[in-house]
């Protein structure tokens, strides 16, 4: 009997979520829901947690780590599971030079008001809320947005010099001032009662390699926009004051621009691939969207660390008492 209980002990505890906090070559383990709260009570800055699949509570983020995930993409996660973040994120000022990486995050990403918080990477996630730097200073900068799934708007008031690089992007740019997006696909396209609403608002900003489903013409807000190399579904002209527009694409046929694509919202099924990407050439002479430019989206957003593929595991032992155990993790290159 006592055998019996700590075995299935031993068990309920393995099952449990497992998180790892690497520190100067030494791993600790805690399990559980708040096992990432508390993984990241205990890190300091330059310290790594890995999180499995799960659900997990979500800390505030305020110290430079590396947070990665197990992945995002139903169909590259049936061994691990998807690794899931409960809640909102919030970051504060000694968040600089965090990275978060193949997680799927419930709520949006907060960047406390006016705070000063740079150099941050998001990559490989999907972000189900908005992303929303607040304030009027301009004191957060050098972020990077790097081949995710952004399903909400980005409000970008507080916000300089950031990078919005190969992701998919539902919702609409509000407030963003000199900043960067290239390799995008804007998917956002409400002309009903929000028409009047401008896909994007603020000043000084490049947009180049994207491409836009917008089909109506309230298009841009603001001053001193550049516009390099895009697909426009429509011939759009407002494009706000004094904007320069360089080589876009306009009025493509929205079916012909990618191999499977419909309607305004990601799914992981279709396709975003172009039909013919030789004939739709960003400034670095390769394809718009989002598997060209500098940042390839990366198929199924496999995290960057080994990829565990294959695990099983008998649920009995064989006549000599060992136990078969198959488990193949993948190498990943980028």
């Amino acid at each position: 009997l006592f055998f019996l209980i700590m075995c299935l002990g031993i068990g309920f505890m393995y099952s449990q979520p497992r998180v790892s906090l690497e520190h100067n070559g030494t791993t600790t383990i805690y399990v559980g829901n708040s096992a990432f709260v508390q993984a990241f009570t205990a890190a300091v800055d330059g310290d790594f947690i890995y999180l499995p699949g799960g659900t997990f509570e979500v800390p505030s983020f305020d110290k430079k780590v590396t947070i990665i995930g197990a992945g995002v993409f139903p169909n590259a996660t049936t061994t691990t599971g998807k690794t899931f973040i409960n809640g909102v994120i919030t970051f504060f000022d000694n968040a600089d030079g965090l990275t978060l990486e193949g997680v799927e995050a419930s709520g949006s990403l907060n960047f406390a008001n006016n705070h000063s918080i740079n150099n941050v990477v998001i990559k490989r996630c999907v972000i189900n809320g908005d992303v929303n730097f607040s304030g009027n200073l301009l004191n957060a900068t050098n972020f990077s947005f790097i081949e995710n799934v952004l399903r909400g708007s980005l409000n970008l008031p507080n916000l300089e010099t950031g990078l919005f690089s190969n992701n998919i992007i539902q919702g609409v740019v509000r407030d963003s001032s000199g900043n960067m997006f290239q390799n995008n696909i804007f998917l956002h396209n409400d002309c009903g009662y929000y028409g009047n609403v401008a896909l994007i608002t603020g000043s000084n900003n490049t947009f180049q390699n994207n491409i836009f489903n917008r089909q109506c013409d309230n298009f841009v807000g603001g001053t001193g926009n550049r516009f390099l190399k895009n697909i426009f579904v429509m011939t759009a002209s407002s494009f706000g004051t004094t904007p320069t527009l360089t080589g876009n694409y306009m009025n493509v046929s929205y079916p012909t621009v990618f191999l499977n694509q419909t309607g305004v919202s990601f799914e992981y099924e279709q396709d975003y691939h172009l039909q013919t990407p030789a004939t739709y050439l960003g400034m670095d002479g390769s394809e718009v969207g989002v598997f060209g430019g500098q940042f390839p989206f990366k198929t199924q957003l496999i995290p960057e660390n080994p990829h565990i593929s294959v695990k099983n595991i008998n649920p009995t032992t064989n006549s000599s008492g060992e136990l078969q155990v198959e488990i193949k993790a993948e190498a990943q290159n980028h």
